[in-house]
């Protein structure tokens, strides 16, 4: 055999890595191999080669993994002159061993050397880690340092691996003992002198996060106005410049220079410059964007832009605007700079990461002197304000303040101040600066007595920051101050923005010397924490994307979804209530979040399944303290693939079923057999989330009821609706022993008038009581699954129902009613092209078929003496079948109750509720404009067959009566 197939080779290649010569063992290098294949997201880092042989056994477990997409391996080691920490020579020359073992191997297509320094590749790391390999200098201060390069790199649920790990006097033993002191990591295994680590906790916010290299920003803008959001990236660019960063303006309009409002200090490029060009990041500021410019953001999804960042610098009253804006950008991350978005506020939004990042201010150049008067001038008091938001309760409050008190408002008089107010300008008491910047921005926070803050809808008020940071004191309405603004603390906060409430405010100020000082003091502190420098280092934090989605807002897992944990665990209590002892399958498992609920209540096995391999991999590490816990990257949408992939951990039954937001990501054609694997999986207990569409379009109720279920009725679970989807939990039916209430099922064929008997049911409050569905043949699956005609399915399934009613009709109505059913309800799932008389005569949907059906449940009544009434029974004499059927059920109603029932029953009454849409299930709501109640005739068929096919029913319908099973 051929040295360059080795790798494909188990026996070859381990002959190979046995006679290398480098440090690791052949167990150890099995257990790389083993781990490698593990990998389900991000690449293999090793630091330290040497000549290539623990990069053989890693390079050996990529070509185990099956996907598409296969972690790239990469070898750093600059093979310069060095002693090893155990007395070993390395130097070049290893180099060329390297490269050899990589050509005999062929694994330099899975293998990259990096020829440099861990330090010098670190300072530049840009690639998200799946598995870190530590193999360099094993004294402690290099060991740790190449931990600390690396490791902020490593995804959470990915592992470390150190080499030499056994040894006390080394240094990786050393290290491994403080960090695991840290709670952050998990030990998984020691082989040799290998030992693993799990990381299970990553906070992307955290200080620990490594600052990233020279990155190249784009910000979008439609011309330069003067407003604060465009402001902030002037201003936090002028930090990031300072530390290498570039940061350039691409605007929308063209750049018309003279018409700006004020100029950038950094480039600024058209959108087709922008374009040519590579960029690690493109930001969107707010929504203030015209439309035309709003709907070019979609030219930013190119993957020359890098990382998308939507920042969302206002309150909720600009919500619509926003989300436009995220519709058309499709941002990986979104950056709130404010504090009005609590959890689950921005569900409608798209988006990986979802990021609070408060304003900032120039700390430096707003520093207050150290004395300060009170008032700045005696006989009279300064008030500072903005002109251009919301200034008229503030000039408005000085008629009710002294003559002696004068307002400066700076900024665009954009609500006419100067004609409306003429008589206070001309009294001196209401100047108007216009716009200020830079020193004039500061001598103006300083030359005032207090500034007020009257905005009614704001995300980050500058005005309040720079004031504080100028040492002023502040009164200021709660919008957009938040996280600065404490009443009697570090401001006067403002009930309600009129004259009144301003003015008691300004005059209180006036009367009390010492709380402005204290005032002033107090918010000096508390806004130095938010300095342009520190709100620079935390936005290079939060665009140090890893390209993971977070599903989940759970800060205290350093996951930033859009559904807070909360939602996500809503409903589920009494399932919880269940959990201790139990074993459970989680299909959607997603970031493990609820499975680590059921694994607190004391969940005896749960085995979670998720087709993110990011989320499988952070399950792992959020449920690494539970060793009864197996997480999987898998897709069910082939059930018998799936099944077969995880035979060797898949239990044969569970006894708690979650399938939360699956169903509705499914193929079609695939979704009802896997939820018929799955309530045949289940014990006891089923829940499902998915949408109100699905429900009706898969007749998920009436399927999961036939498999033997019941809903739970409890207010924490029943029908539990929200933006994720709608919740509901079912109990499995116990046997006849084990049980207290009867099991009631209600079997018709599709289009035999079940609709009619469910509604007058339904008024009389029984209808929860009975399983309703149509013995398999729903018709609603686009798949077309085979018909399953075998009778000993049925008496093993039905023998244990108490009642059962069969509905039956003139079948050729049933054919009539069937077509326009699949052509019009559900033409969306069959698209079927062909006439009716195709129609009767299709072997999936034809009259054959029915036939059959027939004579299987007259066989199945005859047995199992089992209620038959016909739809035209029901026309002659409802009232007397709903009797008939209530008393056979078991129910106690009354004639009356009955009466009324059957009344709004008719025909023409429940057409009209149909088409209301009003009716709260979807069994009597129109799909497709298509109605559910057609015609409600008995022989309606002679209207829409021709004779031909009229023949044709009857002599395939006559048949039935000579046919019985035997």
């Amino acid at each position: 055999m051929k040295l360059e197939n080795a790798c494909h080779s188990s026996p070859s290649l381990w002959g190979i890595i046995d006679k290398l010569h480098g440090g690791v063992s052949l167990e150890e290098c099995r257990l790389l191999s083993r781990l490698a294949s593990e990998v389900l997201e991000g690449c293999i880092v090793e630091i330290g080669s040497y000549r290539g042989k623990s990069a053989i056994a890693l390079a050996s477990g990529v070509r185990k993994i099956s996907t598409i997409s296969k972690p790239m391996i990469y070898c750093i080691d600059p093979h310069e002159e060095f002693i090893g920490y155990y007395g070993g020579k390395f130097g070049s020359q290893d180099r060329g061993s390297f490269y050899r073992t990589m050509l005999i191997t062929r694994a330099f297509r899975d293998v990259a050397l990096i020829n440099m320094s861990s330090h010098d590749v670190a300072q530049a790391w840009r690639r998200p880690i799946g598995l870190l390999f530590i193999d360099g200098d094993h004294r402690y201060e290099s060991v740790k340092r190449d931990f600390q390069y690396w490791e902020p790199h490593v995804l959470l649920g990915g592992l470390i691996v150190f080499h030499d790990a056994t040894d006390p006097k080394c240094g990786p033993f050393r290290l491994i003992r403080e960090i695991m002191e840290s709670g952050r990591f998990q030990h998984v295994d020691t082989v040799g002198r290998i030992c693993v680590l799990r990381k299970i906790y990553h906070d992307p916010c955290s200080a620990s996060v490594p600052l990233l290299g020279p990155r190249r920003i784009l910000v979008v803008v439609a011309g330069f106005t003067l407003n604060g959001g465009l402001l902030r990236f002037e201003r936090v660019g002028r930090v990031l410049r300072k530390w290498g960063h570039e940061i350039v303006f691409v605007d929308l309009t063209g750049d018309v220079k003279q018409k700006r409002e004020w100029s950038p200090s950094f480039p600024v490029v058209s959108l087709d410059q922008a374009l040519q060009q590579q960029w690690d990041s493109v930001m969107v500021p707010g929504a203030g964007f015209p439309e035309w410019a709003i709907r070019t953001l979609r030219v930013f999804q190119k993957r020359n832009f890098g990382i998308r960042v939507q920042h969302i610098l206002n309150d909720q009253s600009r919500f619509d605007r926003f989300k436009i804006v995220n519709r058309y950008f499709k941002p990986d991350i979104v950056i709130f700079n404010n504090d009005h978005w609590p959890p689950g506020s921005f569900t409608d939004f798209t988006g990986s990461r979802f990021y609070t990042l408060i304003g900032a201010v120039d700390t430096n150049s707003f520093r207050p002197s150290t004395y300060r008067s009170h008032p700045l001038k005696p006989g009279s008091w300064i008030i500072g304000g903005l002109a251009s938001k919301n200034p008229e309760p503030l000039v408005e409050s000085l008629r009710y303040l002294p003559l002696n008190m004068v307002l400066k408002l700076y900024g665009k008089d954009v609500h006419g101040l100067e004609k409306r107010y003429e008589i206070f300008i001309r009294q001196g008491r209401l100047q108007l600066l216009g716009e200020i910047f830079d020193e004039d921005l500061c001598r103006f926070y300083h030359n005032v007595d207090c500034v007020v803050m009257t905005e009614m809808h704001a995300g980050w008020s500058n005005l309040v920051a720079e004031a504080m940071a100028s040492g002023t004191p502040v009164v200021c309405t709660p919008l957009g101050t938040g996280p600065i603004a404490y009443h009697e603390r570090t401001a006067l906060i403002l009930k309600e923005p009129n004259p009144r409430e301003i003015a008691k405010n300004v005059l209180r100020l006036q009367r009390e010397p010492e709380l402005c000082r204290q005032l002033a003091e107090s918010a000096r502190q508390v806004i130095c924490s938010y300095s342009w420098e520190e709100y620079a280092r935390q936005l290079l934090r939060l665009i140090h994307y890893d390209g993971r989605h977070h599903y989940t807002y759970a800060p205290s897992f350093g996951l930033y979804g859009k559904w807070p944990l909360e939602h996500r665990i809503a409903g589920l209590e009494s399932l919880l209530d269940q959990a201790h002892g139990s074993t459970i399958i989680d299909i959607g498992a997603a970031e493990g979040l609820i499975a680590r609920e059921f694994l607190k209540r004391g969940a005896k096995i749960i085995h979670g399944f998720d087709l993110d391999p990011g989320m499988v991999m952070t399950a792992k590490a959020i449920c690494a303290r539970w060793n009864n816990a197996i997480f999987r990257h898998a897709d069910i949408s082939n059930w018998d693939d799936f099944y077969n992939s995880n035979a060797d951990i898949l239990l044969k039954h569970y006894d708690i079923v979650i399938y939360l937001g699956v169903h509705h990501h499914l193929p079609p054609e695939s979704r009802k057999n896997v939820l018929l694997k799955l309530l045949n999986m289940s014990k006891k207990y089923f829940a499902i989330r998915t949408t109100q569409k699905l429900y009706m379009e898969d007749s998920l109720e009436d399927m999961i009821l036939a498999a033997g279920f019941r809903e739970i009725n409890n207010e924490s679970s029943r029908g539990r609706r929200s933006e994720m989807g709608l919740l509901k939990i079912f109990e499995r039916q116990n046997v006849r022993e084990q049980r207290h209430s009867l099991i009631r099922h209600f079997v018709s064929y599709p289009k035999s008038g079940r609709t009619w008997i469910r509604y007058i049911l339904y008024q009389l409050g029984v209808d929860k009581e009975i399983v309703f569905h149509h013995d398999g043949f729903e018709f609603n699956d686009p798949a077309c699954p085979p018909h399953n005609f075998s009778i000993e399915d049925r008496i093993r399934r039905y023998g244990d129902v108490d009642r059962l009613v069969y509905l039956e009709r003139d079948p050729r109505d049933v054919m009539v009613s069937l077509y326009a059913q699949v052509t019009g309800r559900f033409k969306d799932f069959f698209n079927y092209k062909g006439s009716i008389s195709d129609f009767i005569r299709d072997p999936y949907f034809g009259a054959h078929n029915l036939q059959k059906f027939r004579v299987m449940w007259d066989y199945l009544i005859r047995r199992f003496g089992f209620l038959k009434i016909t739809y035209e029974e029901c026309h002659r004499n409802m009232e007397l079948v709903i009797e008939k059927l209530l008393k056979y059920y078991g129910f106690s109603v009354s004639k009356e109750s009955i009466r009324r029932a059957v009344e709004n029953a008719r025909f023409d009454k429940m057409k009209q509720l149909e088409q209301s849409r009003t009716f709260p299930y979807p069994w009597l709501r129109p799909r497709n404009d298509a109605p559910k109640v057609r015609k409600g005739k008995i022989g309606s068929f002679v209207e829409e067959l021709n004779n031909e096919d009229i023949e044709y029913l009857n002599k395939i319908f006559s048949c039935c009566a000579k046919n019985s099973v035997k």
